[in-house]
């Protein structure tokens, strides 16, 4: 049984490690396989870089944001013989009968959407992709990023798209070396023909540079949380926020202006309109009380501890020093609906054992309702209707999971059959889903049009 200060010790090293890339084999999939298991997103977000140890940041002022200078699309260079990967210079775009692998979908409808995709051995830099025909064909629309022959990693790439024509996109460095001097955001207006950057974003301080969320509200308002530190248990956080389409930038969260806890693991930044927006976390057991929640009123500036209600038939579950709950998955319907996922771990039960709560909010997070959840992994399409899934067993990563659905907010589940995959999936209706389906170190882009009774594989085509 672990003790509390084994425990942590060891969430201190697990704070400090960020998940690997994902692999470029797909796997075969069964025409009866079930859904995914990973919840739906707004912005495809690609596996953030692993994060080497580093000194906290110093607590000095940094410079205003500087002034935005668009930067034309070039023509993108063809791949050298030398190595197959591209040349230096922009990312080279995909040509018809290159490998593609998707790692990210956001559909908007049936026929259009978005999607991250790597061009397999010698090009695993992130190409951003679109389609406009349910993702039989797709259209390589990377923006001019310069690629960087000394990352053997490559650049990987955090995005949104608000609709078929408007997206953003910033790179990393999937190492997660010293912070690059001047990242940009790159933005389109007409589905990825054209791309200007903004203005380079401030670094000062920063020991590398690992955005996790772009979000916007409208083709003007967006925010950009970038991890840049850890150490002792903190996750420390840059939030940049933009009025003018993603010009200019201004830094308007770091560690030394103290407006967001810097403390803990920042999970997830979720905007409703251009004043609210909120910041999940997880302080795996550090932190006594409920678990992280945050919320701004003032586009970021400032933020308040959101105080969350304990599950009615575990009263001083929060108050336990053997437990440690984080929230997750927070999903606006409106500003004023939404629900949110807490996952709570017994870090003294022997074996580790983790219970799941779901909390709705009618209010806009005024007030919240607590359920139980069958599951970790949950994903709702609207406040009614739900699917949660058990989480992938560390110790058997191939032995089946369970998928649960709602229709009644929350309240009851049912059991509909167990699954054998994961994936980042993507709803349209209760019936047709895109997924990125992962087994093991496999992976493939499949869909349904049955509420995943059936699956059928898409191989991704680049378009002529």
């Amino acid at each position: 049984m672990l003790t509390r200060s084994a425990w942590l010790v060891m969430m201190a090293a697990v704070l400090l490690t960020a998940c690997g890339s994902p692999a470029t084999e797909p796997p075969t999939l069964a025409a009866t396989q079930s859904l995914p298991t990973r919840a739906p997103t707004l912005a495809p977000s690609p596996v953030p870089p692993t994060r080497a140890p580093a000194t906290p940041l110093p607590l000095s002022p940094s410079p205003g944001p500087s002034t935005a200078t668009p930067a034309a699309s070039p023509t993108a260079p063809a791949s050298t013989p030398e190595t197959g990967g591209p040349a230096i210079g922009p990312i080279a775009h995909l040509t018809v009968g290159q490998p593609v692998t998707v790692t990210a979908i956001h559909m908007l409808d049936a026929t259009t959407g978005w999607a991250m995709a790597t061009g397999g051995v010698g090009d695993p830099d992130d190409h951003v992709f679109r389609t406009t025909d349910g993702g039989a064909t797709w259209r390589d629309v990377t923006p001019p990023e310069n690629n960087d022959p000394s990352a053997p990693l490559g650049k990987g790439a955090t995005a949104f798209f608000l609709d078929a024509s408007a997206a953003w996109v910033t790179y990393y460095d999937r190492t997660a070396g010293p912070a690059v001097s001047s990242p940009v955001v790159w933005r389109t207006t007409d589905a990825g023909q054209t791309w200007t950057s903004g203005a380079a974003l401030d670094m000062t301080d920063a020991a590398f540079y690992s955005p996790s969320d772009l979000v916007f509200v409208d083709a003007q308002n967006g925010w950009l949380l970038v991890h840049v530190d850890a150490g002792m248990m903190h996750d420390y956080v840059f939030v940049f926020a933009t009025a003018d389409g993603g010009q200019n930038w201004e830094r308007v969260v770091d560690p030394f202006k103290d407006n967001l806890p810097q403390g803990c693991g920042k999970n997830s930044m979720v905007f409703v309109d251009a004043n609210t927006g909120w910041v999940t976390g997880d302080c795996q057991g550090v932190q006594p009380g409920a678990p992280y929640l945050q919320k701004t009123t003032d586009g970021g500036r400032t933020w308040q501890f959101v105080e969350l209600p304990p599950p009615a038939d575990q009263p001083d579950l929060f108050k336990r020093d053997d437990v440690g709950c984080g929230t997750y998955a927070l999903t606006f319907f409106s500003p004023q609906s939404a629900v949110l996922a807490m996952k709570c771990l017994l870090f003294t039960a022997d074996p580790l054992r983790v219970e799941s709560f779901l909390h709705a909010t009618t209010d806009g997070g005024r007030t919240w309702r607590s359920s139980s959840l069958p599951a970790s992994e949950v994903s709702f399409i609207n406040p009614d209707v739900g699917w949660a899934l058990t989480a992938t067993d560390p110790n058997n990563p191939t032995a089946p999971r369970d998928l649960y659905q709602t229709q009644n907010g929350g309240q009851t589940w049912t059991k509909i059959r167990s699954v054998n995959w994961d994936g980042q999936f993507n709803f349209i209706s209760e019936q047709e889903v895109w997924a990125v389906a992962k087994t093991g170190d496999a992976i493939a882009l499949v869909h349904t049009t049955d509420g995943g009774k059936t699956w059928r594989e898409i191989k991704p085509q680049i378009a002529p």
